[in-house]
């Protein structure tokens, strides 16, 4: 696929901070970069680990974008870590070939490998048209109740 994409596009108005998770340095620098040439702001994170560190140091997030392979676990491990920390942050699931075997649930819109650029950036408005629908913040706590802690 060959899009021309303009450095004038501006990011969602809900979607403003976005942590990039992946174990490939070049990935992680890529989408990085072209995410800021659109006028988001991005932190990175290699692993399962260091997403929820930077979740809690870093946050509040407004999406996320995370490769389901990871190598200490998946994205569905960070879906499921947040939601047992009570936040819900929309996420976008880049994946190979073969998808996971569970449903991925509401705050999450899985990708296809490989994509288009326009296709994350058509995720990402997924994410943030599903923030909007959930009252705007997209990164909250559900409830004051429960969690663990790192």
């Amino acid at each position: 696929m060959n899009h021309t994409l303009s450095s004038t596009i501006s990011p969602p108005r809900a979607i403003k901070h976005v942590l990039i998770v992946d174990e490939q340095d070049m990935i992680r620098n890529i989408l990085a970069a072209m995410l800021q040439s659109w006028g988001f702001t991005t932190r990175i994170a290699r692993n399962l680990t260091g997403a929820c560190r930077m979740v809690v140091s870093d946050g509040p997030f407004d999406a996320i974008i995370c490769n389901y392979d990871l190598p200490d676990g998946n994205a569905f491990d960070l879906v499921d870590w947040m939601h047992e920390q009570q936040l819900e942050v929309p996420t976008v699931v880049p994946c190979g070939a073969l998808p996971p075997m569970r449903e991925p649930g509401d705050s999450v819109k899985m990708l296809a490998k490989p994509f288009d650029p326009l296709e994350l950036r058509e995720a990402i408005e997924h994410a943030a048209r599903d923030g909007a629908s959930r009252g705007g913040r997209t990164m909250r706590r559900k409830s004051m109740a429960g969690g663990r802690r790192l």
